[in-house]
């Protein structure tokens, strides 16, 4: 699964197609067109996108054992909940996600890292991992890492990234600014929504989510954010 598949290119699909033949194991798996069948056992990969499905669709795929998220830095707390209930209930299931982190505050690095369910496992890899990267692959990293070290961290290291590279308010500024106590009472609180426009591949921008308000003083105060990728419907 990911967050956001309008189509079967989208998915990972064809790169397993592409091991598949590489390691001569063709006679083992029937492709079609939308799955891939292992002949020996039966099982079936599907590959779908988890904005298209709601609980009770997720839960009429039948006997879901393991479930991939991948590029899961993107997925909403919405599809979070609704894919784990759909997973514990079938016995010996398992759930990996697989993704490159981005912002501290993603609805994954909470669900995970800072609350994690029980039995989660985490591993960390990075390109110092892989015994198959290659010495152009490796020069780009080092090159990368001599002109922009922040992004090296970011690309290659797992580091968070500390803003988005368009944001108009920047983190030190929100940081100089921000309160230790915030007001009881105010005399107006109002909610702002820049809501997402779809990019060409069929994909949702993030939803600016803003709650706010202003105290007896006249100071306007930023009390929660509720920023994310979310469908029209989650965001309602």
């Amino acid at each position: 699964f990911r967050e956001v598949q309008k189509s079967i290119k989208d998915s990972v699909k064809s790169l397993l197609e592409r091991k598949i033949q590489v390691f001569g194991l063709s006679e083992l798996f029937t492709i079609t067109n939308n799955s891939i069948i292992c002949n020996k056992n039966g099982v079936e990969f599907i590959f779908n996108g988890l904005l298209d499905h709601t609980l009770d669709s997720i839960k009429s795929i039948d006997n879901l054992k393991i479930i991939w998220i991948e590029e899961a830095q993107a997925i909403s707390k919405q599809s979070i909940s609704i894919i784990e209930p759909t997973v514990i209930r079938n016995n010996n299931s398992s759930i990996l996600y697989t993704w490159n982190p981005k912002f501290e505050i993603s609805p994954i690095h909470q669900h995970l890292i800072v609350n994690p369910p029980e039995k989660t496992k985490i591993v960390n890899i990075t390109y110092l991992d892989n015994p198959f990267l290659n010495s152009s692959a490796l020069s780009e990293i080092n090159d990368m890492k001599r002109r922009d070290y922040k992004e090296y961290l970011h690309v290659y290291k797992g580091n968070f990234k500390q803003q988005n590279d368009n944001a108009i308010w920047k983190k030190e500024i929100i940081d100089q600014h921000r309160i230790k106590l915030c007001p009881s009472v105010f005399t107006k609180i109002a909610i702002g929504v820049d809501p997402a426009k779809r990019s060409r591949k069929g994909e949702n921008d993030e939803w600016g989510i803003v709650a706010a308000g202003i105290d007896n003083s006249g100071r306007a105060i930023v009390l929660e954010d509720a920023s994310g990728n979310y469908t029209p419907e989650q965001a309602s």
